[in-house]
């Protein structure tokens, strides 16, 4: 690609960051963005010696470069969300225009394949059985803030707009819970289809949708005592990755969430995490024991904490890039 082409594409693409390039690169190889060894050409596209990594979508650009090999990274079944009704029509519509029109192209020209969970892996090792599929765990900045108050009074729902029909389920348990505990803050994305009526409530805070950057910032300053993850089975939600494990780590959160969440139960056994089976009265029954058993949302998050800072994530999925990218980092450092 041209840098004539480049620069008039760059100043409108770099001012929409991706979450995904966030978690799945830029955090952990920080120093090799910054160093050079590897060249961003947009939000979601880097460049390494002969190798590009393309992560989701190419973020507008028109075509690639010219490459030896092509890594990609892909954290949803995109396929099945768009097959999928439950979801909102605008985002299914997102993904028919984005992903659907260049992720074959680039599922097919890749050398490697990275996806974010071990449902994806092994979807992915099906569609592709002569390719080499990796998994790519999520990482987070190290979190420094609190865990959750021995007793615990703020509760946070805090999710995408692909997650509204979760949050319809979760809805009844929210409504009575803010009735009944009055002393309780719920703090909830406006993703969510807010009921009007919270709004006028003194124990309903919302928060706005915020550009990546900001919302990446904003968690990093809040303290939440509570985390809800309600994610309804189905083919697109099966696929989801550990996220949520990371990120209600950012607040000091403890998590509550789906069972049949892929990352819950094995979180659930050791201690980090509550996984609760889909039925109002479960979530209602967990979410209240959580808020009236003195220190149990903060001995889930002290778990949770604790066993990301023993695993050390970042360092992980370092390691992983640099094994997949080591010819090229080495012929970058021999050239500067």
């Amino acid at each position: 690609m041209s840098g004539s082409c480049q620069s008039r594409i760059g100043a409108a693409l770099y001012r929409n960051p991706s979450p995904s390039a966030s978690v799945y690169l830029e955090w952990s190889c920080a120093d090799l963005i910054a160093g050079g060894s590897l060249e961003r050409l947009s939000p979601t596209v880097f460049r390494c010696g002969d190798a590009i990594v393309v992560i989701r979508h190419l973020s507008g650009l028109s075509r690639l470069p010219e490459i030896r090999r092509l890594i990609y990274v892909i954290d949803d079944d995109w396929r099945a969300g768009i097959a999928d009704g439950s979801l909102p029509w605008l985002y299914r519509a997102q993904l028919r225009s984005t992903l659907a029109r260049v992720a074959p192209e680039l599922e097919r020209r890749a050398t490697t394949i990275a996806v974010s969970s071990q449902v994806l892996l092994a979807r992915y090792r099906q569609f592709f059985p002569d390719k080499v599929i990796e998994l790519l765990e999520p990482v987070w900045p190290r979190a420094a803030g609190d865990t959750a108050s021995e007793k615990p009074r703020r509760v946070a729902y805090l999710s995408a707009w692909s997650h509204v029909r979760d949050f319809e389920f979760l809805k009844p348990v929210l409504v009575s819970l803010v009735r009944d505990r009055p002393g309780c803050v719920f703090t909830l994305t406006e993703n969510a289809r807010i009921p009007r009526s919270w709004r006028r409530q003194r124990n309903v805070e919302t928060v706005p949708a915020m550009p990546w950057p900001e919302y990446a910032a904003w968690i990093c300053r809040q303290s939440f005592d509570v985390a809800l993850y309600p994610l309804l089975d189905g083919p697109f939600n099966a696929a989801r990755s550990r996220n949520k494990l990371l990120e209600p780590d950012q607040c000091g959160a403890a998590i509550l969430a789906s069972a049949n969440w892929e990352a819950a139960p094995g979180a659930a056994a050791s201690g980090r995490c509550i996984a609760v089976s889909d039925t109002i009265e479960n979530w209602r029954n967990e979410l209240m024991r959580l808020l009236d058993a003195k220190g149990y949302a903060a001995g889930l998050s002290r778990k949770n904490r604790a066993h990301i800072v023993a695993t050390r994530p970042h360092e992980s999925q370092r390691r992983v890039w640099k094994r997949l990218l080591a010819n090229d980092l080495s012929v970058v450092s021999t050239c500067n």
